[in-house]
């Protein structure tokens, strides 16, 4: 049984819970905007106040430090904003997600083959999220001397989040450093716990999961996202073209729509004397009247018409060899020459094909297979770059079964945990008045500054802010609906 189902028993076990648990506390309730809900208790502050007291001189040295993250921080978050307003105008692919989700990070643009989101993993991960976050602001504030009223939970229907309530009073009158150092807390014990979780996920991953085929993924298709592997592609110069179909081609465009119009899916170039090959897909990438279009070059495993599927095993007469991941085939086609005649065997079937002569070195061996790795950007990058799975892998777990499942749900939720805590640190440091990033900017300005120019400032910079939220959303309404 799929565990969506188990999800939902939880959610709504857990929905009467919360609503249990707020009737039986009413007294310690209080109501805001008629929705949100906010249980105050003094949970947790005698470990708070211990901690600020019994480690000041490490506190203090923190503070510098969490300072100054702070910024790279601000300044990260900010830029990679405006990189997000670029990519979303340049980018070939539209998340159906409506990109206002401060927890729930928008990336499927930007990197789509994420795991599936259950609310038990959302529970769990705010759970540690805001209990890192919140105390971290408490922690830094109590070795500030400033007061704090309460500790609790907010929850807006089934959504929660953890708060510690400080004395705003005492915390406006003391000196910049001290604000400075409570307000970036957060967000540096975020940073703090993606990097731990990161290790811990990477750790994970070693020990739990093991390679077990190479991902070949055939025809282009737009939903691949960002990577994908495919049949070789070649940019060739629509003026190049002289036949399509093995007919003579007057005017491309032309002559293309009118094969289109007829239905006709496949089609054959001739260009620079060789064969290349294209499907509505693939032609779909080109603006209308470019000068130059992407096409399958005419390779072996094109003709062989490999399907999709996961490539384990390459062999010939006296060759075998084990496909686990692009090494093992890197390493199996060094054994192979031109000429020769090789078996793919896949879980979409066997393929027998005459391998060819490489276009670059007429001596090596060629096969007609390509990963797409399009750069992307920052974002990534940094998981690309931080997560140890291979893009054109599969992995799956050493255990199988009810182990195998767990192994999935332990690693998909440590990923989970590593994003959103990367997520909220970006969008809690944005200097947007809502978000502490908002009064770390104000307060910086204010330090250097005159009181006027700190809030003409901080004005300006929210409304730059508040275009940009306006204009992401205005792009994606654009491209999404027109």
């Amino acid at each position: 049984m799929s565990f969506i189902f188990y999800d939902i028993i939880f959610l709504i076990l857990f929905v009467i819970g919360v609503a249990a648990f707020l009737y039986k506390h009413r007294k310690n309730v209080e109501v805001e905007s008629k929705i949100i809900f906010l249980y105050k208790t003094r949970m947790g502050l005698d470990t708070i106040d211990r901690i600020g007291k019994k480690y000041p001189r490490f506190l203090n040295f923190m503070s510098y430090l969490i300072i100054a993250t702070g910024y790279v921080m601000m300044t990260f978050s900010f830029l990679f904003l405006i990189y997000f307003v670029y990519f979303m105008i340049k980018s070939p692919v539209v998340s159906r997600v409506i990109p206002i989700m401060p927890l729930v990070p928008y990336v499927t643009s930007v990197y789509p083959n994420l795991p599936p989101f259950y609310f038990t993993y959302w529970i769990i991960v705010i759970a540690i999220i805001a209990v890192g976050h919140e105390f971290s602001h408490g922690i830094f504030a109590r070795l500030n001397k400033v007061r704090l009223k309460s500790t609790g939970f907010g929850f807006i229907g089934p959504l929660l989040a953890a708060f510690v309530e400080v004395d705003e009073k005492q915390m406006a009158q003391k000196p910049l450093k001290a604000q400075l150092s409570v307000l970036a807390a957060g967000s540096f014990a975020n940073l703090t716990m993606a990097l731990v979780f990161l290790i811990l996920m990477n750790g994970f991953f070693v020990g739990a999961y093991h390679a077990n085929g190479l991902i070949f993924q055939g025809a282009y298709q737009p939903n691949f996202g960002s990577t994908f592997s495919t049949y070789a592609l070649d940019v060739v110069n629509v003026s190049s073209i002289y036949a399509m179909n093995g007919a003579p081609v007057n005017n491309f465009y032309s002559d293309y729509q009118r094969l289109k119009n007829e239905n006709i899916t496949q089609f054959e170039f001739m260009a620079k004397n060789k064969s290349y090959f294209g499907d509505k897909n693939l032609l779909g990438l080109a603006p209308d009247n470019s000068s130059q279009i992407v096409l399958y070059d005419d390779s072996p495993l094109y003709r062989a018409n490999v399907s999709a599927g996961l490539i384990q095993e390459i062999d010939s007469k006296d060759k075998e060899y084990k496909i686990r991941d692009l090494n093992d085939l890197k390493n199996a086609f060094k054994e192979f020459s031109p000429g020769e005649e090789m078996t793919i065997r896949s879980t979409s079937g066997n393929y027998t094909l005459t391998l060819g002569e490489d276009p670059a070195n007429s001596s090596e061996p060629y096969l007609g297979m390509a990963f797409i790795r399009p750069n992307t950007g920052a974002f990534s990058g940094f998981m690309s770059f931080f997560v140890m799975k291979e893009t054109f892998v599969f992995y799956e777990p050493k255990s199988s079964g009810i182990g195998g499942d767990l192994i999935v749900f332990i690693y998909d939720l440590l990923y989970w945990i590593v994003l959103i805590n990367f997520s909220v640190m970006v969008v809690n440091m944005l200097p947007f008045a809502i978000f502490d990033g908002g009064r770390f900017f104000y307060l910086s300005v204010l330090g250097i500054s005159s009181r006027k120019t700190a809030n003409r400032m901080f004005r300006l910079v929210n409304w730059l802010m508040l275009a940009f939220l306006a204009g992401i959303m205005g792009i994606w309404a654009v491209r999404t609906f027109f």
